[in-house]
């Protein structure tokens, strides 16, 4: 998700009048000990999660009604009593309670569930060590009429996070975070999606996954889409998109857009032409056969676009020109990268994806890693702070400190370890959490075996703590 691009643009032009100087690192420090970067220990679960979906959208009551299986196996080294599930749709924004769950069954049995909020528990299960489990149920969802990633207006209804999504259980225990409208609470781990979904049959219907087979009924269709080796599965509604599509590398690109957006859609072209090789050349194969990028109305008040597997949305009614819509079609695409392929959590570590991400499209799209246009960044939060420690009258910090100010660390960082060094290092660090999930000591620790130099000094220098990011 692009955040803070409009007032970047305004910042380009006012760049003379900003500091530009590096933030001065302290002038002696102890070097990480392999405790701190040691991240071999962790456990992320439960693993390999395949869900089972068939769901129909009721375009005139704008209602979600499905029945989901997930298998998936307890590795956490213990047996397991209980399993959770992040319900998005009932956070507040959304109206709260937009979600119903019933009939929830663990191995064929009745389980007992509980639905508080966004956080389903199910309990009273005894699922073994290493076993093989099978979680049931079915579900209701009403879609909220607004302009958002998850919402319906006119004839567009964007499913972002629409059904029960297992929580990940980490060193931290349970991760089930408040509902964060300006960035990203979804975490997860990398699983395969087996999707049928029925709905009007005059809108398309994009998703995340390869469509299968596509059948009508009357005034009702149905299609069948899987998709491997993602973390979530995104569903866009809309009346039919006009498309270009190219094929850069092995991937086919598909650009989906609306009437009068003809420009716009080559724009958005062109920047895929561009950008997709060097991530590439920069942090390894793109693996799927896919990716779309899609026009979607988020309304003024939503900044840039959205970042799914395979498939992204760019706000482009409401981007002012071609180097905006261009730096966020840019932007959406490395998150292909940073979140799609190499997993963190962006609640508690948001850094680690935005602050990649916005480095890299910053590099591709403007062929520079001197980012002279960004102004130092204050130190009243740390890069490494996580979505809770901001107040709420603080989330415009929070855009600044978590795209921007990361890109700009890593722009000096860049320089600290010199083109070949720092290229090769990121490179390693995205192929060896490529599928998996990173934090910051994962980044470290790739990031200290490129140099010989002792590079504790210069990220707390640049408000990167470790022990933030441990407890």
């Amino acid at each position: 998700m692009l955040k803070r691009l409009v007032p970047l643009l305004l910042i380009i032009t006012l760049a003379g009048c900003t500091d530009k100087s590096e933030p001065a690192t302290p002038p002696t420090a102890d070097s990480y000990t392999a405790d701190e970067l040691g991240t071999s220990t962790i456990v992320y679960g439960p693993a390999a999660p395949y869900y089972t979906i068939e769901a129909n959208y009721d375009e005139t009551t704008h209602t979600v009604t499905g029945r989901m299986t997930v298998t998936f196996v307890n590795n956490l080294g213990e047996p397991l009593d209980e399993v959770l599930f992040n319900v998005w749709p009932n956070a507040d924004e959304f109206g709260g309670a937009g979600a119903d769950v019933r009939d929830v069954r663990v191995d064929g049995q009745p389980a007992e569930a509980s639905l508080e909020g966004t956080v389903l528990t199910v309990s009273g299960v005894s699922i073994a060590e290493g076993a093989t489990a099978e979680a049931e149920l079915e579900f209701t969802v009403k879609v909220p009429e607004q302009h958002d990633r998850f919402g319906w207006s006119y004839r567009q209804t964007s499913l972002g996070s629409w059904f029960p999504t297992l929580a990940v259980h980490d060193n931290h225990g349970w991760n089930t975070p408040p509902y964060f409208p300006y960035g990203e609470s979804f975490y997860s781990v990398t699983g395969t999606f087996d999707v049928t979904f029925s709905a009007p049959a005059d809108l398309e219907i994009l998703a995340t996954g390869g469509e299968q087979s596509r059948t009508e009924d009357g005034s009702t269709q149905t299609v069948h889409f899987t998709a491997d080796d993602v973390r979530d599965f995104f569903i866009l509604l809309n009346t039919p998109y006009h498309t270009i599509q190219e094929q850069i590398g092995g991937i086919e690109v598909t650009v989906a857009y609306r009437d009068g957006e003809d420009a716009a859609a080559q724009t958005m072209m062109e920047t895929a032409r561009d950008v997709i090789p060097r991530y590439e050349s920069w942090f390894g194969h793109y693996p799927w056969e896919t990716l779309t990028i899609a026009s979607a109305d988020y309304s003024s008040d939503f900044d840039g676009g959205m970042e799914y597997p395979r498939l992204v949305t760019v706000n482009t009614p409401h981007i002012e020109d071609d180097e905006e819509l261009g730096v966020t079609a840019a932007h959406e695409i490395a998150h292909q990268w940073f979140y799609s392929l190499v997993g963190s959590n962006p609640y508690r570590e948001p850094w680690l994806d935005e602050s990649l991400t916005t480095f890299a499209s910053y590099a591709a799209y403007y062929d520079t890693t001197d980012f002279d246009w960004i102004e130092t960044v204050a130190d009243d939060y740390s890069l490494t702070s996580s979505v809770d420690d901001f107040e709420e009258d603080d989330y415009d910090r929070y855009g600044d400190i978590m795209y921007d100010g990361g890109a700009k660390m890593l722009s000096y960082l860049h320089g600290e370890l010199g083109d070949h060094a720092f290229w090769n290092a990121l490179r390693a660090y995205a192929v060896d959490r490529k599928y998996k999930i990173a934090t910051t000591a994962d980044f470290l620790r790739v990031m200290q075996e490129a140099t010989d130099e002792n590079l504790k000094p210069f990220f707390e220098g640049h408000q990167l703590f470790i022990d933030e990011t441990l407890y």
